[in-house]
């Protein structure tokens, strides 16, 4: 039986002596997965779900921070053209979903699909040119462009 472990357990301290743009994360000691994430000026845990054998469900998992990082972004660059334009954006929500699957020739390949809820006041026009401006967003362009992950000892 997993103990009752709750997030208030878990010191989160940013680290101010991370430069920016450097993340550092460490495992925390409770669970098999509980990590915490530390930036220069922000600190969370993150976690796998109780579902899955050692995730305490603490925070997050690495899929939904890099699925909140494509929403977040996608929603930020919208809102940035909006107020450029004077475009009144109202309640617009993004959601990302992700999905993998394994291709016949073994290939892993991810699917991430960004469905953007506009307020109904916005023309069909505004839309789609939002929808041009979404996939703009800097996490979507890196996502979709040649990425390179180099792991080293440190």
């Amino acid at each position: 039986m997993t103990e009752n472990i709750s997030a208030e357990k878990i010191e989160v301290v940013a680290d101010a002596e991370l430069p920016t743009g450097m993340v550092s994360v460490r495992a925390t000691g409770e669970g098999d997965f509980t990590t915490l994430v530390q930036t220069k000026h922000y600190a969370w845990v993150m976690d796998e779900p109780e579902s899955v054998p050692g995730g305490l469900g603490l925070g997050p998992n690495p899929y939904e921070m890099l699925q909140s990082a494509l929403a977040s972004c996608t929603l930020m660059t919208v809102g940035m053209y909006a107020r450029r334009k004077n475009i009144e954006l109202g309640d617009t929500r993004v959601s990302v979903t992700h999905c993998a699957q394994l291709m016949p020739n073994k290939e892993r390949r991810s699917r991430f699909a960004v469905v953007i809820e506009f307020a109904e006041s916005l023309s069909f026009e505004q839309r789609t040119r939002l929808l041009e401006i979404a996939r703009r967003c800097p996490v979507h362009k890196t996502l979709t462009g040649t990425v390179e992950v180099v792991a080293e000892e440190g």
